[in-house]
């Protein structure tokens, strides 16, 4: 063999028999930290299963039963950690509720405080207690790791958070902190639009709403003060109100800002987001002056952030140029709910410490208000005229012609054309909206059923004239129909 071919082999045979780390029996210590399967694959994005909790408080010494379900998997890793540091270490420990599927794990110094498979049977559901220590911070988060199969599994999938309802005991923390836990004061009164577009930049919603009279005014102020920016935040007070500064139009990789209602007290705090997924709650160090308020159905919080804060990438410079998103939505046990509207949008990318502005934005982008429109226009009115005309106008109409054909079928054609037109347009303004797939809404599917049908009954309008029918034509006509009618009901409840 020559030297070419032997070193050949033998990188082959390293290559090979490189090792990856696989636990089936669910030993899977080493991965405490990451909660990652050593698998050499890389982990599925979004997830499939589903994490719930029995109850959203706890005291120290509480059980709460966590369940994890869903299409059927392998292998699960289960942690608490604290909310607002999930990539600190395990909060509490677990009991098991069926020790044949799952086993008890030890990370770090805490007894228990994991939960893993057993063996590598297929299983839908696990359940297991969560003991809540003595020393639990304020929220605490459960995260899941689930393995499909070898190469399939989803990592540190985001589950409930939990939250304690006697505050934590007083630790004294030193002098040299770097970032001092700011304090809260109460504001006293409504904020003012005086100033918008002189001394300080204003989003409002509706545009130019007055955030003192209307109680649905969406109002958000950044007014610079040296080297800081004071800001002011208000809304309906149904749950929480947010803002969030964004290189983009699209949710992902944002500084977000929370006023969130947790009881009789609004937490303020800053976030951050990762893709598509929950905000995660950041340390609220970095804000100063935190005040806000609840009264008379509106929520308020203002609080003031240095410009430029270089020990934090999360947190954007305020000198920069982004699009400003102003969203809100329900909220429970000081947890944000997803909203149930699409966030207010700024129609271009600002300067908030620049020049000061008094600017609006959209919830509906414009193409998807077309959209819209044209499934309304056709859907509602072209498509409901052309069948009146071919069910009741063909007795009127008996005789009569226009190039050719008679007038009742000319106009239900020329009807039918103008809906086909209309779905085909608005079809495709999602796709140029998003420039992708979506599997958000159940619209896309609904969409494209109808599309597909609304197609198939013009060709079909324009070739059943040549086709041998084994059916009479008319049952064809009638099940395409309704076929047509399907799709629209089926839109209608999307």
């Amino acid at each position: 063999m020559t030297p070419v071919a032997a070193a050949l082999v033998l990188w082959l045979v390293t290559y090979i028999t490189t090792p990856v780390d696989s636990y089936p029996d669910g030993k899977v210590t080493r991965a405490c930290d990451s909660m990652m399967p050593q698998h050499g694959h890389e982990p599925q994005a979004g997830t499939i299963h589903s994490i719930t909790v029995d109850k959203t408080t706890f005291k120290p010494g509480d059980q709460i039963k966590v369940t994890l379900s869903g299409p059927q998997f392998a292998g699960f890793f289960i942690q608490a950690r604290d909310a607002s540091h999930l990539e600190g270490s395990a909060v509490g420990s677990f009991s098991l509720i069926d020790d044949r599927i799952s086993r008890l794990l030890t990370c770090g110094t805490v007894q228990d405080s994991a939960v893993s498979q057993i063996n590598k049977r297929k299983k839908s559901m696990v359940e297991v207690y969560w003991i809540a220590p003595s020393n639990a911070p304020q929220h605490v988060q459960f995260l899941v790791t689930v393995v499909a199969k070898y190469s399939m599994y989803w990592v540190k999938i985001p589950g409930p958070i939990v939250s304690r309802t006697t505050p934590p005991p007083v630790i004294k923390i030193s002098t040299t902190a770097a970032l001092p836990i700011p304090t809260k004061s109460a504001l006293t009164q409504r904020f003012s639009a005086s100033g918008c577009g002189h001394s300080k930049f204003c989003v409002r919603n509706p545009t130019s709403c007055d955030p003192e009279r209307d109680v649905e005014c969406f109002f958000l102020s950044f007014q610079k003060k040296a080297n800081s920016m004071q800001i002011e935040l208000s809304g309906p007070g149904k749950g929480y109100v947010s803002f969030a500064l964004s290189h983009d139009k699209w949710m992902g990789d944002d500084d977000y800002y929370l006023c969130v209602m947790d009881g009789q007290t609004v937490d303020v705090n800053p976030a951050y987001t990762t893709g598509r997924m929950h905000p995660e709650t950041a340390s609220p160090g970095v804000l100063q002056d935190v005040a806000w308020r609840v009264a008379d159905g509106v929520l308020q919080c203002s609080f003031r952030r240095a410009i430029r804060i270089p020990s934090s990438l999360e947190r954007f410079p305020l000198n920069g140029s982004y699009y400003i998103f102003l969203a809100d939505g329900d909220a429970e046990n000081g947890l944000i709910r997803r909203h149930h509207r699409q966030p207010l949008i700024t129609n271009k990318m600002f300067n908030v410490s620049g020049t000061p502005e008094d600017v609006g934005g959209s919830r509906s982008p414009i193409l998807i208000k077309f959209h819209g429109a044209m499934m309304f226009l056709a859907w509602m009115t072209t498509v409901s005229i052309g069948v009146l005309v071919a069910r009741f106008f063909k007795p009127i109409w008996p005789t009569s012609t226009l190039c050719g054909v008679k007038i009742w079928f000319q106009v239900h054609r020329i009807l039918m054309v103008t809906t086909v037109m209309l779905t085909a347009v608005a079809f495709v303004l999602p796709f140029l909206y998003r420039g992708k797939w979506s599997n958000v809404s159940e619209n896309v599917i609904s969409d494209i059923a109808q599309f597909i049908v609304c197609l198939k009954s013009e060709v079909y309008s324009k070739i059943k004239l040549h086709i041998i029918w084994t059916l009479s034509r008319e049952i064809c006509t009638v099940c395409v129909h309704i076929l047509s009618y399907c799709s629209a009901c089926l839109k209608t409840q999307l």
